[in-house]
């Protein structure tokens, strides 16, 4: 079946991108110029026919030349769009000639031959610019801006982010205005479907507006305009619902937009799982080294935040959540912007989770009951200042404040030779309180005809202090915490760490345009951290202090760099060679323990080739060389409990580790066609790689990390592929494809042995999916979508060679439908099923059902029954650790009805 879908989907793209060829064909060949009879480079070109169809399209060449295929004796319209030039639009009769029509632009008057054409257009160019009308991809069905994205050709939507011809789009507005800081998860979930215009992409979006391609890589950016009769008002809803006992839902939702002021206001509380701030959108707003590469500078310090246990909404027995977030932009004149924006998010989670570990010769289970509960609040401040024309300033602050409490309770046990021997019982707490503050400065101005000057600089604090506490039945950790005390058959213990860093970063850019074809770009930058690390073990109340177990660290971190990158274009070719020199500094110095001192000058090669036939046909090839030094926790030789069976111990011989990451890319649209292929294949070779140590005894694993002599290697296939093939049909392929190598060690649990040995494991990953969208007349829309996972596990003792394997697949199928009976009455179902086994054993069915039914009372007032989780809600999945494979079951919400009422103003 794999091979079948695989073959599927190549198959599709060599039918559809040769279909309708079997009528006769004229050619035409053209020239775009200006007034001065130059002629104009990406010019879109696009063919329509009395229906309003596309029926080709294309871009012009460096010297404004396009070359056309058209039924013969048929009569279109020509549709040519550039930037800075008036639209044209030129109805033309399709026949043979040999000679070349020349057709001219101007920025003034339309010309005499001009039509106004008033009909729909779904798809427009307007030059770099891609702008889809709402209106011609909506059913009726659709409640906010994703469900109109999601039915956009060439976008993906995946954890709220916003894909395009398979890059993620990081630049987001709403009439020009970014709106919460630019996370679009909110504005997705939240602005109304029925606000929306147009949908527009700029596939050469540059963050610095006086760069050219050669300058600056190109970048995607999407804007939403809003109709015409939502500006300068106040729109948005309001609803409430409930089932009459422990369920309910209440949300609000404002929004202003005028030339000046735009304010928007959400609010949400809801007890079945509806999530609009995900974790990964809290994690996005927290900083640290993520933030400063996001900046553009070059930063080689692993990060060192440790990672939040935050629950997934969606797998909770128990759901509670609150949001409530208000932002306001005000741009006096075209000189100044400032915005800001304040949100809090609170959720109290239940879960029910059995997690299973897989080894050799055992397994190891926990039944857990959890509690968590997670406040957490996020202000932004942002100032944009133009001067002049030819400079800009922007800064930009943010303050993140989150507090975690967790509580669990674990009954553990193991499996050997089919024998179960109860481990114990445990309690565990977490309690944890982070703050983030970080802000940056830059200042762009243009220099000349066209060369460009930028200075950036960002400062980053953050402060973290996990408290986290264990009560078991038996000892805990024994083998580290050998003089621990044990009170009315009771053993204790609680960690309490606490983490500071500052981080600054500072580099400018100058962009020399040697010529049209020819640019140097110098970038000098500098990095400094300064990181504080303590750690405190205690058993029933008293202090452990041992060696390595307890924890006083500093660390401190240089990074200087001069990047020097050469850029030519050689007429579709654009070549980018270049390179850093880079020298790092890395200080760890602990109280009582062996210190560390790292030191290296290293030249670090990048190179992009890119070659573009046109705005839609890109291939592109990028290869990086990059360092990556390991952090303070990584370097301190002390205990570091992570859980209830996981202790780390640091490692202050840790050394950094080379990676070699290469990525090939592939993107090609049709517009006109509605067809969209994006595909991409990444290497990534790692020397010296940072991997783990492990000892494992029945029910605890010690982890550390050494530098392995061994290389890791990673590869990385993907494609997406949509195609409408007609009015009523259309349909997606999207495969991902993965191998992972690396070596780690660990000792065997035969006699209690703890000497290493040398581990290989083997990941490799597939998935495939296949969507198909049936549409009648605006009012029936129908999904029916297969898909297939399949993880594989391997894991060898390369002197044993001991082998465990597991092979975990999923077959699922989906079904979604919406019915817009009448201008009053909305039906929409979702169904799916799922299949999964482990080694070709079965090991669990899900079935999902949901329905609403929404009736429009009057005016803008509706009345909406909601049922979901009406089958199962006992999910399975895997995951692969260093030396295991694990399976979680999770009992999620049960069934749950609400009947709600919605008022749109």
């Amino acid at each position: 079946m794999k091979k079948f879908i695989i073959g599927l989907s190549f198959l599709s793209i060599l039918l559809f991108s040769n279909m309708l060829t079997a009528q006769e064909v004229c050619k035409i060949k053209g020239i775009v110029v200006d007034s001065l009879n130059i002629g104009l480079y990406n010019v879109s070109v696009t063919v329509y026919d009395a229906d309003r169809k596309g029926n080709a399209f294309t871009y012009t060449d460096k010297s404004g030349y396009f070359n056309l295929q058209l039924p013969c004796n048929q009569k279109v319209d020509i549709h040519l769009e550039a930037l800075g030039f008036k639209s044209k639009v030129i109805p033309v009769a399709a026949k043979q000639i040999s000679e070349q029509v020349k057709f001219t632009l101007s920025d003034s008057e339309a010309q005499l031959d001009e039509v106004i054409v008033k009909a729909r257009i779904p798809i427009k160019m307007k030059g770099d610019t891609i702008e889809f009308d709402a209106a011609s991809f909506q059913t009726g069905n659709e409640e906010n801006l994703e469900d109109i994205l999601k039915k956009l050709p060439g976008i993906k939507i995946a954890d709220g982010k916003v894909y395009y011809e398979g890059k993620e789009i990081k630049n987001f507005t709403v009439e020009g205005r970014e709106i919460f800081g630019g996370n679009m998860k909110l504005v997705n979930k939240n602005l109304p479907s029925g606000a929306i215009s147009k949908v527009q992409i700029d596939k050469k979006f540059k963050k610095n507006p006086f760069a050219n391609s050669l300058q600056q890589d190109d970048d995607f950016s999407l804007n939403i305009v809003l109709k015409e009769d939502k500006k300068s008002l106040v729109f948005g809803n309001v609803s409430a619902g409930t089932n009459f006992k422990e369920h309910s839902d209440l949300q609000g939702k404002a929004f202003y937009f005028n030339p000046k002021v735009d304010v928007t206001v959400i609010a949400d509380s809801n007890t079945y799982g509806k999530e609009v701030f995900t974790r990964e959108d809290m994690i996005g707003f927290m900083g640290g080294i993520s933030t400063l590469k996001k900046e553009g500078g070059q930063f080689s310090l692993r990060s060192n935040l440790q990672p939040f246990n935050l629950g997934d909404i969606k797998d909770a027995s128990v759901a509670r959540t609150n949001l409530g977030a208000i932002h306001i932009g005000y741009a006096p004149n075209n000189k100044l912007y400032v915005n800001g924006f304040a949100l809090y998010t609170g959720n109290s989670l239940d879960y029910t989770t059995i997690v299973d570990r897989l080894f050799s010769d055992f397994s190891f289970r926990q039944n857990k009951q959890e509690s968590q509960k997670l406040h957490s609040g996020l202000a932004q401040a942002r100032i944009d200042y133009f001067p002049t024309a030819r400079s800009e300033m922007r800064y930009r602050a943010i303050l993140n404040i989150m507090d975690n409490k967790m509580e669990q309770s674990i009954d553990n046990s193991s499996f050997s030779n089919s024998a179960i021997a109860n481990l114990g019982f445990q309690m565990a707490n977490t309690n944890r309180n982070f703050i983030n503050f970080s802000h940056n400065l830059s200042y762009l101005k243009k220099i000349g005809k066209s060369d460009n000057f930028g200075i950036y600089i960002t400062h980053n604090y953050q402060k973290d202090t996990p408290i986290y506490a264990i009560e078991s039945s038996n000892p805990i950790f024994n083998d580290a915490f050998n003089n621990q005390n044990e009170e009315n058959g009771i053993y204790k213990i609680r960690q309490a760490q606490a983490t500071s860093i500052n981080t600054v970063q500072v580099y400018s850019e100058y962009n020399n345009l040697i010529t049209n074809t020819f640019n140097l770009k110098v970038k000098l930058g500098a990095n400094f951290s300064a990181q504080d690390f303590t750690n405190n073990i205690y058993s029933n109340g008293n202090l452990l202090l041992e060696n390595q177990q307890k924890a006083d660290a500093r660390l401190s971190y240089k990074e200087y760099y001069a990047d020097l990158n050469l850029t030519k274009s050689f007429a579709n070719l654009k070549f980018d060679l270049g390179g850093s020199l880079s020298r790092f500094d890395e200080a760890n110095i602990m109280v009582n323990q062996q210190n560390s001192r790292l030191e290296k000058v290293a030249f670090l090669p990048h190179l992009t080739l890119k070659y573009e036939w046109n705005i839609a046909k890109t291939l592109t090839l990028d290869y990086k060389k990059t360092f990556s030094y390991p952090e303070i926790k990584e370097l301190s030789n002390t205990y570091q409990v992570q859980n209830t069976y996981l202790l780390f111990l640091g490692n202050p011989y840790l050394d950094r580790e080379v990676n070699h990451r290469l990525k090939l890319a592939y993107r090609y649209s049709k517009y006109t066609s509605f067809f969209n292929f994006y595909s991409e294949f990444s290497f990534n070779l790692i020397k010296n790689s940072i991997q783990t140590t492990s000892l494992f005894n029945v029910n605890t694993q010690l982890d550390s990390n050494v530098n392995n002599h061994k290389n890791a290697y990673s590869y990385l296939l993907n494609f997406n592929m949509d195609k409408k093939i007609n009015k009523f049909w259309t349909i997606k392929l999207e495969g991902n494809f993965s191998i992972n190598e690396f070596y780690t060690q660990t000792n065997s649990l035969e006699g209690n042995s703890t000497m290493l040995y040398l581990i290989k494991n083997d990941i490799a990953g597939n998935n495939l999916v296949w969507a198909n969208t049936f549409k009648i007349k605006k009012r029936f829309e129908f999904g029916l979508g297969l898909s297939y996972t399949n993880n594989k596990y391997k894991v060898r003792n390369e002197a044993t060679q001991l082998l465990l394997k597991n092979n975990f697949e999923t077959w699922s199928n989906f079904v979604d439908a919406s019915f817009v009976v009448t201008e009053k009455f909305l039906f929409k179902a979702h169904y799916s099923y799922e299949k999964q086994t482990n080694n070709k054993k079965y090991l669990n069915e899900y079935n999902d059902l949901s329905f609403s039914i929404r009736y429009k009372l009057f005016r803008q007032t509706y009345l909406e029954l909601v049922a979901a989780n009406l089958l199962d809600n006992r999910l399975v999945s895997n995951t692969f650790d260093s030396n295991y494979s694990q399976i979680v079951i999770k009992n999620r919400l049960s069934a749950y009805y609400l009947l709600g009422i919605k008022y749109k103003f």
